[in-house]
């Protein structure tokens, strides 16, 4: 990903890094606010039992040789009034704007995020033109989804993307298309990382599935 913004206000590229197996079914925030500063997933996977490897992830959560790896970066947190009219790059746009519900924050410095609705769009593979092109709610009829090799989509997952509406409750979410429902549901969730610029594809693997490459 090319300039993601550091702590510091600098810029830099980074590879972004995405779980390819959810960590299980969670609600985006146990009070029901869309606000990702102080949502209880942000909290699990930023100093909770994820990150630091304890009760139900002490098999699944981060090691101490992951967190080496992972750099600290500031994430947009811009939101849209809609989700069922608009394409990926709509989408995009919105991630990096400045529309927030009342009172929220536009970006966050952590270390653990989620992935964003762009990033589901903009890895579809078959008729991509066409698919990019069209308005994601209607990607269900187009089998636009069923070409998106990020992940395996048999299930619903959360974004970082919040729905500006007056309960303020609301989230993106992905499911064949993308539609919202509120934080406490409990949905799939994937982390997702920025790596330090010192990390280094190791020279075994192959990068595929059998045989990924290892990261040192």
């Amino acid at each position: 990903m090319k300039d993601i913004e550091n702590p510091d206000g600098s810029k830099s590229d980074k590879v972004k890094l995405i779980r390819s197996e959810s960590i299980g079914n969670y609600a985006w925030d146990s009070s029901n606010t869309n606000d990702w500063e102080k949502s209880s997933l942000q909290k699990i996977l930023n100093s909770g039992d994820y990150y630091n490897r304890t009760n139900s992830f002490e098999n699944t959560g981060l090691t101490n040789k992951a967190k080496n790896m992972i750099s600290t970066s500031v994430w947009n947190l811009g939101g849209t009034t809609s989700y069922d009219t608009l394409k990926v790059k709509d989408f995009y746009e919105a991630e990096r704007g400045t529309a927030v519900s009342s009172g929220r924050p536009t970006k966050w410095t952590g270390n653990v995020g989620l992935i964003y609705p762009s990033d589901y769009g903009y890895a579809v593979e078959s008729n991509r033109n066409t698919c990019l092109d069209t308005v994601t709610n209607n990607w269900d009829g187009n089998d636009c989804y069923r070409s998106i090799w990020i992940m395996d989509l048999s299930s619903t997952y959360w974004t970082l993307t919040p729905l500006i509406s007056s309960n303020n409750n609301q989230v993106i979410y992905f499911d064949m298309v993308l539609s919202s429902i509120t934080a406490t549901f409990n949905n799939k969730v994937v982390p997702v990382v920025y790596l330090n610029s010192n990390v280094m594809i190791g020279s075994n693997g192959e990068g595929t599935i059998t045989n990924p490459f290892t990261l040192s």
